[in-house]
């Protein structure tokens, strides 16, 4: 415990002032006291000290022996308090020690995924998203909370898609397709994971013509193997992963396999193209 904290104990202060008040009642009760005896001579006979110590120091001597047990107590209450601070230095010590800990478990962990697939992390992006009240270190949560990050959760507009697209049987649908060409966009620009154009993950166009007055467009596009499918399988492998650190889940319960048909029909039609201009 520093000296600042000595300062504000209330104990370690009723314990000084009790000694101070107790040998000041002391000396002011030995005064009236010896100056009450009439007569005054030096003597050191058994009968002169007891006379003295149990007749004229008796009123003196026990208030300051009543002083004692209550200096006793204060000074266990101060010890008590003195523990008391101890114990919360430590734990605050142990939640810094853990906060720092949790911090490098998860880079740790992004690092591993970033080698195992072809994205890059901001890791200390996603953490702070996922662990909201750690950012100041004001209260250390190891583990997700969904009142206070929404970061596994899928946006409702994103739901409302999947679902709509999992229920038609069959029927292809071009604007549900782009739609999830579009979440898929905003989902890399807005979660911390970027795919990487390496390997199996290559550059796409969105092609958007309005053929009557000779528009074209072309939404650049990071897909896994040419396959919306196979790219949103890639994002909710990282993000189970990710999930399972955080001390929760990350499902979606209707399969996406049967999304892979919504290739196809853009391809047909032309929508999606390897170059820029075709």
């Amino acid at each position: 415990m520093d000296s600042q904290e000595l300062n504000k104990d209330p104990y370690i202060k009723l314990f000084w002032v009790t000694v101070i008040v107790s040998i000041f009642a002391f000396f002011t009760l030995s005064t009236v006291a010896i100056s009450s005896v009439k007569t005054y001579e030096i003597c050191f006979s058994y009968q002169c000290l007891n006379f003295f110590f149990s007749e004229v120091m008796l009123v003196p001597l026990t208030s300051l022996a009543a002083a004692l047990p209550i200096c006793a107590i204060f000074l266990t209450l101060h010890k008590s308090q003195q523990t008391k601070i101890q114990i919360v230095q430590s734990s605050n010590q142990n939640k810094t020690a853990n906060f720092f800990m949790h911090r490098k478990e998860f880079a740790e962990l992004c690092k591993k995924i970033e080698e195992k697939y072809p994205v890059t992390i901001n890791w200390q992006e996603i953490y702070n998203k996922i662990f909201f009240n750690n950012i100041n270190n004001d209260k250390v949560n190891l583990s997700y909370d969904s009142s206070l990050s929404d970061y596994f959760s899928l946006d409702e507009n994103c739901l409302k898609l999947f679902d709509s697209l999992s229920e038609m049987n069959g029927e292809v649908d071009t604007g549900g397709a782009i739609g999830l060409l579009h979440e898929l966009d905003r989902i890399d620009s807005t979660s911390g994971i970027k795919l990487q154009l390496s390997g199996s993950v290559k550059r796409f166009f969105l092609k958007d013509e309005m053929a009557d007055i000779g528009i074209k467009h072309y939404m650049p596009l990071k897909l896994v193997n040419g396959s919306i499918t196979q790219t949103w399988e890639l994002y909710f492998n990282i993000m189970k992963e990710l999930a399972f650190f955080s001390g929760t889940t990350f499902d979606y319960e209707k399969p996406i396999n049967s999304l892979g048909r919504y290739n196809y029909v853009l391809y047909q039609k032309g929508r999606i193209v390897e170059n820029e201009g075709d």
